[in-house]
């Protein structure tokens, strides 16, 4: 119970259905049955199994539940409505590595080493091309900011709301200076994977049909330090939450990272029966509960004694693009193809070459990058559900968005076939027939000449790729060739035969990758 892993757990109670009433004898399943006054026969399900290794059900049965003042001990875990709880458990990232800092545009002036993470990553941000910005707390309030190439001061305002924003791991930065300079936003890290800073309504709108490298926005409705399982309901409990939610049916989802006597199961019930109660005594009325497929889902985050509580506003990821139709075995995540876009510094004026481009990702999101068009047209956000938030007005500002028309030079070059025809049919799929051109090329063989050199190397897990030879191979026709910089995505940054100027290690999947940024 003390294991300082991480979890997520999540919280569903069980609603009576009247199916579950049959003529005596029906039980057919094997579960234990109960007489009925009318004379019918109530099947029971069968008790679980052991949810995860260690854990007893009837040692959790035997722990108290609050309910108000008054402790019970049943037979079986239920709520005040005399529900079951079903209880489910995910696995989440289990580590923190100190976060690389993303290198903000040209007009900012170089502050130098990275004061938080220099020493432990080994990043000489001095020797980069763009000057670096710390994103801590301190260091972020009222720090100069990059926006078309000036350096101001931040204007402050008075925020509706807090925000959280989730992107992907290691490359926080890059997600931060986005944030900066759709909204203004002045973001840092919360933990691992998510931003935090302050906006209003309408900036919600605004990310949620322009931002590229977010997966998902949620507003905070509880924030504050914890010692133990019941300071987690009451925090909850004494929130606005009940002014956040509509009348729907809701869900939790808990992650729980450090040394604590409870799990995040634990953590997604207490916030659950927290939003019921103070639900329940602000409006009389008992909020349904869903975790199969809810209307409101919550997000409860406890990092060692720090515990937040936020509501999403999203729905499904931004990361999930429409044009994805033909997927590649090992395709690249959209939001971090374009997170390795804004790390190699590419504008729509300079050339580009993916020199292993599958189906395409890369050199599709720069082309709807450079022409500015929504990357999730399709969006029907979570926040239409909730009170404060206007759905129809969000839809009114994205339908009105208008897009540019740049004279671009993208190259997706891919040796095989079957991903050719992929990357056409994706191409057309998000609207850029003319924003780049598909060309048959092996990229051991084919000499490159381009500003910029934007590539998810093959892993060799699934191909069986003797990568030493094919990275050797493709980096000498690197430096054969003209070449401004390479962005690499691999999982073998150590075959790789150059000095990187900048690396960033993330998370991919349950693999350990690198982004390797080298200026020859």
């Amino acid at each position: 119970m003390g294991d300082p892993s991480a979890a997520r757990g999540r919280l569903h109670a069980r609603r009576p259905r009247d199916d579950l009433l049959r003529p005596r004898g029906a039980d057919g399943r094997g579960g234990r049955s109960a007489r009925g006054a009318d004379g019918a026969t109530e099947r029971r399900r069968p008790r679980h199994r052991r949810l995860r290794p260690g854990y007893d059900e009837r040692r959790a049965d035997a722990r108290p539940v609050h309910r108000g003042r008054h402790v019970h001990r049943p037979n079986r875990r239920r709520d005040d409505a005399h529900r079951r709880y079903r209880l489910l458990h995910r696995l989440d990232v289990q580590t923190l590595d100190p976060v690389p800092v993303r290198h903000l545009g040209r007009g900012v002036r170089d502050e130098g080493r990275d004061r938080e993470h220099g020493a432990e990553g080994g990043v000489d941000l001095g020797r980069a091309r763009r000057p670096a910005r710390d994103l801590s707390v301190a260091a972020t309030r009222g720090a100069p900011t990059a926006q078309s190439g000036r350096v101001f001061v931040r204007r402050h305002r008075i925020a509706a709301v807090k925000l959280l924003a989730t992107t992907n791991g290691g490359l926080e930065s890059i997600a931060a200076a986005e944030i900066c300079d759709l909204v203004d936003g002045d973001a840092s890290v919360h933990h691992r994977g998510v931003l935090e800073f302050d906006a209003d309504v309408e900036d919600v709108y605004e990310l949620h049909y322009r931002s590229r490298t977010l997966h998902r926005l949620m507003a905070v409705v509880a924030d504050g330090t914890v010692a133990e399982l019941e300071d987690v309901y009451a925090l909850t409990a004494r929130s606005s939450i009940p002014d956040r939610l509509p009348n729907e049916e809701f869900g939790v989802v808990g992650t729980r990272h450090g040394s604590h006597e409870f799990t995040s199961v634990d953590v997604a019930e207490r916030v659950g029966q927290a939003t019921i109660d103070a639900y329940r005594d602000a409006t009389g009325t008992r909020l349904p509960v869903d975790l199969d497929d809810p209307t409101v889902r919550l997000e409860a985050y406890l990092y060692d004694d720090r515990f937040t509580l936020a509501v999403d506003l999203t729905g499904e990821s931004l990361h999930k693009r429409p044009y994805r139709i033909c997927e590649h075995d090992a395709p690249v995540r959209a939001t971090l193809a374009y997170s390795m876009l804004e790390i190699a510094g590419w504008t729509s004026d300079e050339s580009l070459v993916d020199p292993m481009a599958g189906s395409a990702t890369i050199p599709t999101e720069a082309a709807l990058a450079a022409t500015e068009a929504v990357p999730r047209p399709d969006l029907d956000p979570a926040f239409d559900a909730l009170p404060g938030y206007d759905g129809e007005r969000f839809r009114r500002l994205r339908d009105d968005h208008t897009e540019k028309s740049p004279t671009l030079d993208i190259e997706a070059r891919e040796k095989r076939k079957r991903w050719r025809h992929c990357a056409r049919v994706n191409r057309e799929a998000a609207g850029v027939e003319d924003g780049f051109e598909i060309v048959e090329a092996d990229a051991r063989e084919a000499s490159i000449d381009a500003d910029c050199v934007v590539s998810n190397l093959p892993f060799g897990i699934r191909t069986g790729t003797d990568l030493r030879e094919l990275y050797g191979a493709f980096v000498d026709r690197l430096r054969e060739g003209d070449v401004g910089r390479l962005v690499a995505l691999t999982t073998k940054p150590n075959l790789i035969p150059i000095e990187p100027t900048v690396r960033y290690d993330i998370p991919y999947g349950r693999l350990d990758a690198a982004i390797v940024v080298w200026e020859p």
